[in-house]
Parts: C-alpha cells; sequence; structure tokens
C-alpha cells in the first residue's frame, strides 16, 4: 500500500482536512481487499456491519468528550 507524506492541496490551492487525498485505483484495489479480508473474519464471529454518518452536528461529536475536538472540519449554512 503506498502512502504519502506530502500535503493535500485543493484544485484552489487551500490545504485538505489531514486524511483528505485521493485513493488511486490500486490502493483503492489494496485497501477493498483488507476490508473485504477484515469483513470476512468479523464475520465468522458473529459481527454484522454498522455504518455511521459521514456528517455529523458537532454538538453530537462533543457529547462525551471534556476537551474540544481539534481535528474536525465544520462547515457552516
Amino acid at each position: 500500500m503506498t502512502t504519502t507524506d506530502r500535503e493535500s492541496v485543493s484544485p484552489g490551492g487551500a490545504p485538505l482536512p489531514t486524511g483528505a487525498r485521493d485513493v488511486l485505483p490500486l490502493e483503492a484495489r489494496e485497501l477493498r481487499a483488507a476490508e473485504d479480508a477484515l469483513r470476512g473474519v468479523f464475520h465468522t464471529f458473529g459481527y454484522r456491519e454498522v455504518r455511521t454518518p459521514v456528517m455529523e452536528f458537532a454538538q453530537q461529536l462533543e457529547r462525551g468528550y471534556r476537551d474540544p475536538l481539534e481535528h474536525v472540519v465544520r462547515l457552516f449554512d
């Protein structure tokens, strides 16, 4: 699996949030294979998949944390 340490930049030139980058076909295939293998192992032990929202209200994320969330992208209307 290939990763890069360079900072990702959006087409407009602004830095993207940490972890936001394109995953190209070869790496995507490798990641999918690893996910499928893990999914199979979990399935044999009776686990089932749960999907959480891609976006969530900040108040919901902050519940249960005593410190403010540092690595969160906040969107505003």
